[in-house]
């Protein structure tokens, strides 16, 4: 088991060392943190991706109609922890859609990716799905570091983001980012309040304050008495007293680094902001009550559960307001938080807000689950349908690609004619982060080939090839899709390509030997 050692004792969970650390695991592995260990997948798929981007459209429709917007100025969207800017490609490509159908393009919206590892925005700058974005100053990036920022200067086009550049609304996307930044906590109990402490401690041989795998930390908790007035923020004593007052028993997280961000929104950059919170947490007091310790859940990095309602009492006591999604006792939620409106003057905000995420976020999730749990009795008609409510996610695609090959021959014309239709959409919401995303072209490739599209299955063998030249089937593959499209020394030259590639492949001779005999050798006659 081996021993541990002290990191610390006794602090506040916001001051603890803990936060540090987690800063260092994402500087230390960049992008690839994402790549099979820090979850993002619930906020970054077409389907959630789409729904923000349709808020964040109706708000720029009703702030047009309002005549609140300078059509001259650019308005900024920022997204702060960006990550991979997987949800950040699929927000900008659907808002690109939606301004198009509006007749809105002239409208000028960059939006603005954000993060502290340098690794991320080397792969923004490289990203092929990104690049057209980057180029049309749709898009630029910068890094800060959420806790101590005070402008935004990007780095590809140097826009200059403080409130004095701002001539328009801005709007803030935070997804899966307060949950990962400091927090404090506290003990009610029979209207009495207390402090919780945080001992940290992890095995002797942790060197050089770098981990790859935070689950190595070990917590005790204490308790402090505080005063009426423990912090220097006057609303945030109010909020603590008022809980005090109207919860029973619990432990109660409170969210400072997402009052930080407000504050210095409000008092750095624009109090015309609408901010987009979605991260895991409680929306209301009935829940936060008899609640025990913090669970720090770990998952590569850490993170804890949200305390909506203190950014909720906190947006109103400076004189904005808010609305956020009220399903379900825990899991996403999504909070609007206007820093000076009213939201309910918003009327088209507020429906297709709960239009697109009451209804949708988990129960998508959890339809999406049940429906591949059970894979293999889903018909080819159930399968488009699942894709349709995905709006054409590409991960789920790739989830049902292999079902679809075996089913959709045996389906009638309709259906595949369906699916010819519909499967370009897919292309569009490929994000390439590695090889594992590069294979939705094989995928594609091979439904197209199952489908007769000859000419389709050929482009996404191509692309596919282009990203990976050591995939001995996708070759075959394409082989294939050349003999049926008459390309015949095309064909021949693909197939040795996968003899190269796996020199004892009968089949592939088979097609070399067949092609040269029946096609090459006759031509030449």
């Amino acid at each position: 088991m081996g021993n541990y050692i002290d990191l610390e004792n006794k602090v506040s969970l916001s001051n603890s060392c803990i936060w540090k650390l987690q800063q260092d695991y994402f500087k230390k592995l960049g992008k690839s943190a994402w790549e099979g260990q820090v979850p993002f997948y619930v906020t970054s798929n077409t389907k959630f991706s789409f729904s923000i981007a349709n808020i964040v459209f109706n708000y720029l429709l009703e702030l047009i109609s309002k005549n609140k917007v300078n059509i001259d100025e650019p308005l900024y969207i920022l997204e702060f922890g960006s990550g991979l800017a997987k949800f950040g490609f699929h927000f900008m490509t659907k808002l690109a859609e939606l301004k198009d159908t509006h007749n809105l393009s002239h409208i000028q919206t960059p939006y603005i990716l954000t993060d502290l590892p340098e690794e991320n925005m080397r792969f923004w700058e490289s990203n092929k799905q990104l690049k057209p974005f980057l180029d049309n100053k749709q898009c630029d990036f910068a890094k800060i570091n959420i806790e101590n920022f005070s402008n935004i200067e990007t780095v590809k086009h140097n826009f200059i983001i403080d409130n004095n550049t701002i001539k328009n609304p801005l709007i803030v996307l935070c997804n899966y980012l307060i949950d990962s930044v400091p927090h404090d906590c506290f003990k009610i109990s029979n209207n009495q309040i207390n402090e919780v402490l945080v001992s940290t401690q992890i095995k002797e041989d942790y060197k050089n304050k770098t981990i790859d795998h935070l689950n190595q930390l070990k917590f005790e908790f204490s308790f402090k008495e505080i005063n009426n007035d423990h912090y220097e923020d006057p609303i945030l004593n109010d909020i603590l007293n008022n809980y005090k007052e109207t919860i029973y028993d619990s432990h109660i997280l409170i969210p400072t680094s997402g009052i930080k961000i407000l504050k210095t929104i409000l008092n750095k950059f624009s109090k015309n902001t609408l901010l987009v919170v979605s991260d895991k947490g409680w929306s209301n007091k009935k829940f936060i009550d008899q609640q025990g310790e913090p669970h720090i859940a770990f998952h590569g990095s850490f993170s804890l559960m949200v305390n909506f309602d203190t950014l909720k009492q906190y947006t109103e006591s400076i004189g904005g307001s808010s609305v956020i999604t009220s399903t379900g006792l825990s899991g996403l939620k999504t909070g609007l938080f206007h820093l000076s409106e009213n939201l309910n003057l918003f009327s088209k905000t507020i429906t297709s807000f709960n239009s697109y995420l009451n209804a949708t976020t988990d129960d998508f999730l959890t339809i999406k689950n049940s429906m591949l749990a059970n894979i293999d009795s889903l018909s080819a008609n159930v399968i488009l349908s699942l894709l349709k409510y995905s709006e054409w996610d590409e991960k789920i695609f790739s989830s049902v690609s292999k079902r679809l090959e075996k089913v959709l021959p045996n389906e009638p014309m309709n259906i595949k004619l369906e699916f010819i239709n519909y499967l370009p959409n897919i292309e569009k919401n490929i994000f390439e982060v590695n090889l594992n995303n590069s294979i939705t072209y094989l995928d594609l490739g091979n439904i197209y080939y199952s489908l007769a599209e000859y000419k389709k299955a050929k482009e996404m063998f191509n692309y596919y090839n282009e990203r990976n030249s050591t995939d001995w089937a996708s070759f075959h593959n394409l082989g294939l899709a050349l003999f049926y499209l008459r390309e015949y020394d095309q064909a021949m030259s693909t197939f040795k390509t996968a003899l190269n590639l796996k020199a004892d492949s009968e089949i592939s001779q088979e097609w070399v030997d067949y092609i040269k005999t029946e096609y090459l050798e006759v031509n030449s006659k």
